[in-house]
């Protein structure tokens, strides 16, 4: 039998379980491009410090199971079910062929199978009861925007087939940094050479009960944290008065191919951060060269007009983001 080969790996996401932990009866499998994934289930084994008159070790018995991993994709138009997994709360309206998907942070998140597919040996890896434990990318001056995901899951099985045959392709034309903007407490902002963000869901791992064969039986979440950084060219003190003076401030970052209307060849993704610190940090002199200033920033939500601490919306052709 041959070595199995990434390039013909697949990965798989069902439509939200329910209940957690088991393949919904009509999966809606979505298929995602991805560059790379570390989706694993690992059993711990646990030392005996038994003292038998030897000092050779008696043996470990086995301990908790942990299913967790990430996957690391670019940024596209049809992710509205990975946004979905990672925010918790959408809001879609429109009546094709264009929708509009508005996610924000909501009071729970969807568990989902993922599978990870050998597909040159005929070997399907199911994670079940997968929920989003973080979920951000990096806006530069040119090239992909690489989106990173972290899950964590309940438990694992190996098959000899794919859950869902039918399962939908979301394709890859990937948004690209060409067409990013940015504003900065409302203003365009046009010397910014790099802004990252993260939103951490702070999920409980640490789920485990009696009669469950090591492996969790649920995982809440706990409460988010929001933040990141701006790279910026170092013009004026601007930026780093209002880190000093602990100034409220806001980003808003969006990218699109053509119109941005939400047609096909025209989506856009639109990233709406209402309420943020940054961090003072002065810049630094590291050779001859232009001199950039990087500033941290938390995101919080006290007033904002949106109602949460980060809002991503979505314009594309897919009709739901379940």
């Amino acid at each position: 039998m041959p070595q199995a080969t990434g390039a013909n790996g697949v990965l798989t996401i069902s439509g939200a379980e329910s209940p957690a932990g088991q393949v919904p009866a009509t999966p809606a499998g979505q298929i995602v491009p991805f560059s790379s994934e570390s989706l694993q289930r690992k059993t711990a084994l646990d030392k005996s410090n038994i003292i038998r008159q030897s000092r050779d070790a008696s043996a470990p018995t086995r301990g908790k199971r942990d299913v967790s991993g990430s996957i690391s994709t670019n940024l596209t138009p049809n992710i509205a079910r990975l946004l979905m997994m990672a925010f918790g709360n959408v809001t879609t309206t429109g009546a094709g062929p264009e929708y509009s998907h508005v996610f924000k942070i909501g009071d729970s998140l969807p568990y989902h199978t993922i599978e990870k597919g050998f597909t040159d040996l005929g070997q399907y890896f199911r994670y079940f009861g997968c929920k989003c434990n973080k979920v951000g990318f990096e806006v530069n001056p040119s090239g992909v925007l690489p989106l990173s995901m972290d899950f964590m899951g309940m438990d694992r099985s190996i098959e000899t087939e794919t859950f869902d045959a039918a399962a939908v392709d979301i394709g890859y034309e990937p948004f690209n940094a060409f067409s990013a903007s940015i504003k900065e407490g409302g203003v365009d902002i046009a010397i910014v050479t790099s802004m990252k963000w993260s939103l951490e869901n702070n999920l409980d791992g640490d789920v485990y009960c009696i009669g469950g064969q090591g492996k969790r039986y649920s995982i809440p979440e706990g409460a988010t944290v929001v933040s990141g950084s701006i790279t910026a060219l170092f013009e004026s003190e601007a930026l780093l008065t209002k880190a000093t003076n602990g100034t409220a401030s806001s980003l808003e970052v969006s990218v699109l191919q053509g119109t941005g209307l939400g047609t096909e060849g025209n989506e856009k993704l639109m990233l709406n951060i209402d309420e943020l610190i940054f961090e003072e940090q002065d810049p630094i002199i590291k050779d001859t060269k232009g001199i950039l200033i990087e500033l941290p920033w938390t995101a919080y939500w006290g007033n904002g007009a949106n109602g949460t601490s980060i809002m991503a919306t979505l314009l594309n052709t897919q009709a739901s983001a379940l």
